[in-house]
């Protein structure tokens, strides 16, 4: 089990980048709610809880190719999670390309924020360590650790001031790890709509205190009562790569199989039933 990786109540991060739920925002000329650190972060933790969920999502990365041009690596993915009491899975896997297809990442929480798992490829399954948290993810700009976002869960949060993005006031939290947390960074600042319960933006500095990368909220939707990142832009710092990850279809509140949690659905995936 890996210490100190965050619960996947908040649907461990892609799945809870796009299930960020409030209330309607304020006007943009309405100042932010005079909240503390803890309480706005609580905010973003309470708005993903649910039953269950299903998003459809395209993971698209672009590097620099020859004459100007733009190398693009696009998957499909399925992302979807099921809640039992504090107990939460969540599954990410590749539905195209067929070279990648079945490719898989499950993380299973029990409700105390120590998370264990497995990464699927190949036909190989292997436990998900602290050193599988430093691999990239479907081989995007992400790595698995900034996907399961436990930098929610770190002890330590202080305001370091308000930012309009866009439209938005938002409040930015500097969140750092305990002593005993396994990651690979130092601190990660996150710029928080409080409105929406939703981080507009996100940086992430390494063990030296360099930033590494931002994680952008592109753009943001309401689908019913409920406002979403529709779509992330992931940006390395100094290089000229990046990675897009679009929302296609997305449900919530379901109840779905505890079997499709599971290694043997994993290793089943594609094969017509007999």
């Amino acid at each position: 089990m890996i210490r100190g990786v965050s619960r996947a109540g908040t649907l461990v991060a892609l799945a809870a980048a796009f299930w960020a739920v409030g209330p309607p925002p304020a006007s943009p000329h309405t100042s932010a709610p005079a909240l503390t650190a803890d309480q706005v972060v609580a905010k973003v933790i309470a708005a993903r809880r649910t039953s269950g969920f299903r998003i459809h999502a395209k993971l698209i990365r672009t590097t620099p190719g020859p004459d100007a041009a733009k190398e693009k690596d696009t998957r499909q993915l399925l992302i979807k999670g099921r809640r039992d009491g504090e107990a939460l899975k969540v599954l990410y896997q590749v539905l195209w390309p067929s070279q990648f297809a079945g490719e898989a990442i499950l993380v299973e929480d029990s409700g105390d924020h120590h998370m264990k798992g497995i990464v699927y490829q190949k036909g190989a399954a292997t436990p998900l360590t602290s050193q599988a948290l430093e691999t990239h993810f479907f081989g995007s700009d992400l790595r698995i650790e900034e996907v399961i976002e436990g930098f929610w869960y770190w002890p330590s949060r202080k305001s370091m001031g308000e930012e309009t993005i866009g439209k938005r006031q938002c409040m930015i939290v500097e969140l750092r790890p305990g002593p005993d947390t396994v990651t690979q960074y130092s601190k990660v600042k996150a710029w928080i709509a409080p409105d929406i319960a939703l981080a507009m933006r996100i940086q992430l500095f390494d063990r030296e205190g360099k930033l590494v990368k931002t994680v952008t909220t592109d753009r943001v939707v309401k689908q019913g009562n409920r406002w979403q990142a529709a779509t992330l832009r992931v940006q390395p710092a100094g290089s000229r790569s990046q990675t897009i990850l679009e929302g296609t279809k997305s449900e919530r509140d379901l109840e779905l199989p505890a079997a499709d949690f599971t290694l043997e659905a994993i290793r089943n995936f594609g094969k017509v039933p007999r």
